[in-house]
């Protein structure tokens, strides 16, 4: 899902958090992200493999009746760095997300739908992130031309068509419905 956003902002020219990429801006998002996914991964497996240990390092002393506070403090802090770990990884998500949503919503003058006005980026960012990414995704490129493309930076085999010719195509497929794609 990350790694898809992370072309859906190459194809828009937008930072790896959703903003404009700056003319320097030579890191590709698509790699961002997805060095950002592995090291999430490493972090929490790193994490769980530790907090495994010391929940059987614990559970062994107490058979042995020598359970300690200092073990049990030990992993309170484990616990307690891998909830804010995880926490500030879906924040980011969401705030990428909902931001590159939005950019979206406002270059192709997508309105927000009734239910959610002023928040629906955000909503659908926290509880619908993978449905999302797809409607970016399927916003910013002609699949029917293009075929989707796993290993690029934008998702796209090189010889497709930049963006806004892509939505263009997109828009008068679905003729009057284009709003609802996104």
């Amino acid at each position: 899902r990350l790694v898809l956003l992370g072309q859906i902002q190459s194809r828009l020219n937008l930072s790896w958090t959703g903003g404009s990429k700056s003319a320097s801006g030579r890191t590709s998002t698509c790699i961002t992200w997805l060095w950002v996914s592995i090291a999430s991964y490493i972090i929490i497996s790193i994490l769980t493999f530790i907090q495994a240990a010391l929940a059987g390092k614990k559970i062994a002393d107490e058979e042995t009746g020598h359970a300690t506070l200092e073990m049990q403090a030990e992993l309170a802090v484990v616990n307690a760095a891998s909830s804010a770990f995880a926490m500030g990884f879906v924040v980011l998500s969401v705030i990428a997300l909902s931001r590159t949503r939005k950019r979206i919503r406002h270059k192709y003058s997508i309105q927000e739908g009734e239910a959610c006005v002023g928040c629906e980026d955000v909503c659908l960012s926290l509880w619908c992130s993978c449905c999302a990414v797809g409607q970016m995704a399927r916003h910013t490129a002609d699949y029917e031309k293009y075929p989707g493309s796993w290993c690029s930076e934008t998702g796209l085999p090189p010889k497709a068509l930049p963006s806004d010719e892509m939505v263009e195509l997109t828009a008068r497929r679905g003729s009057d419905k284009a709003s609802e794609i996104v």
